[in-house]
């Protein structure tokens, strides 16, 4: 449960890779990740402007995070669930229907997903649109984002 806590959320599982597995012995309730993917370039953009660091090392911070999440991945098929920004504001009812069967809530009522669907953005910000990306910079960026296939999406965009 929470709202842009990514970020430490890796930390934690970067500093601690045994805790996802005693969570997983100790909860009495079963338990999910969800990962919220945003475009990477608005992503590394709002982390350089909100932490006020360059784009290369925002992009430094943002592939540590990547790892973490993709050795998660791997380590727990079926345990993160992928939910794309933009298929989410252009499809919130559909994308939030997919997710709570993806965690086993199919009896979900028209009146409910559309109450959640109101709460969310209708578009997402195109942050990095204000950012001054160095020569050659983005095309580094996009080839380290084919690498990983919940991100592959993103190689080819404009």
């Amino acid at each position: 449960i929470g709202d842009k806590k990514a970020n430490g959320t890796c930390a934690i599982i970067r500093r601690d890779p045994g805790i996802v597995d005693r969570l997983l012995e100790t909860m009495p309730v079963p338990f999910s990740f969800v990962h919220v993917i945003r475009d990477p370039f608005d992503n590394i953009a709002s982390r350089a402007k909100r932490v006020g660091t360059s784009a290369d090392l925002a992009t430094y911070g943002y592939f540590v995070n990547v790892e973490v999440i993709d050795r998660l991945r791997k380590a727990h098929p079926g345990l993160v669930h992928d939910v794309y920004l933009d298929d989410l504001t252009h499809d919130a009812e559909g994308v939030i229907r997919g997710l709570l069967a993806a965690i086993g809530v199919t009896d979900v009522t028209d009146a409910y997903l559309k109450a959640c669907a109101e709460l969310v953005f209708p578009e997402s910000r195109r942050t990095r649109s204000g950012v001054e990306w160095p020569a050659g910079f983005e095309d580094r960026i996009r080839s380290r984002l084919a690498q990983y296939d919940f991100l592959a999406r993103f190689a080819d965009s404009p």
